[in-house]
């Protein structure tokens, strides 16, 4: 894990992923107003597996049950730049499940 105490959270959400569907982050969630005008993003995103394996990818491409990333209940990691948040899928491992995949979002 990446050192992001120079960063704050701003942003939290849970994605659902399921064995059939994927979950992507929500743009609405990783950017944030200033001043109503302006957008800033998320440089990193924390990023932990609550209950049941996923697998992801962060080229944009979905993943599938069998290829990405293979992540087990319980882990977690980060993702350091933008375009990895942008871009972050994951689907869930299984017959008929759903994941939680909690994300925070940190920017400066």
């Amino acid at each position: 894990m990446s050192n992001i105490s120079y960063l704050r959270p701003f942003a939290f959400e849970t994605l659902s992923p399921t064995d059939v569907s994927v979950a992507i982050c929500t743009e609405a969630t990783f950017t944030q107003s200033i001043n109503n005008q302006s957008r800033q993003g998320a440089r990193e995103a924390s990023i932990s597996v609550m209950d049941n394996p996923v697998r992801f990818r962060i080229d944009g491409t979905a993943p599938t049950s069998t290829i990405g990333h293979y992540l087990p209940a319980g882990s977690y990691f980060t993702l350091t730049t933008a375009t990895a948040i942008k871009n972050f899928k994951v689907i869930a491992i299984g017959s008929s499940v759903t994941a939680a995949v909690s994300v925070t979002y940190f920017n400066s």
